[in-house]
């Protein structure tokens, strides 16, 4: 789903067994979901239009809402195919100045010069 974020909040926490990680607030809409933050939420900001998966989940009889980033392998592997497609337009016009001819002489000569 996609939504326009009017909020962001990453914040730092331990878990009760002693690990570190990123919990993240967004709010769109007026609602306030809750989830994990990451690479990918650490670069949200607000009026930022984002794609993530949005759901309720029950905890001690109370419903919350929560929302699923994108996996940071899932913006790598757009990146990767960014870069790949930049790397074969980069070969195509290696390519083409390649097959072309390129003169080691000098392009003027003295007769050319006009004084």
């Amino acid at each position: 789903m996609k939504l326009q974020l009017s909020a962001v909040k990453n914040e730092e926490r331990t878990s009760k067994n002693g690990k570190p990680y990123t919990a993240c607030s967004i709010n769109a809409n007026g609602e306030w979901y809750n989830g994990f933050g990451s690479q990918v939420t650490k670069g949200w900001k607000s009026g930022d239009e984002i794609e993530v998966e949005v759901y309720e989940e029950e905890f001690n009889g109370k419903m919350y809402k929560k929302f699923k980033a994108p996996k940071d392998t899932d913006a790598l592997k757009s990146s990767i195919d960014l870069l790949a497609k930049e790397v074969s337009s980069l070969k195509n016009r290696m390519s083409i100045l390649e097959k072309g001819t390129v003169s080691t002489e000098p392009q003027n000569t003295i007769d050319d010069l006009p004084f």
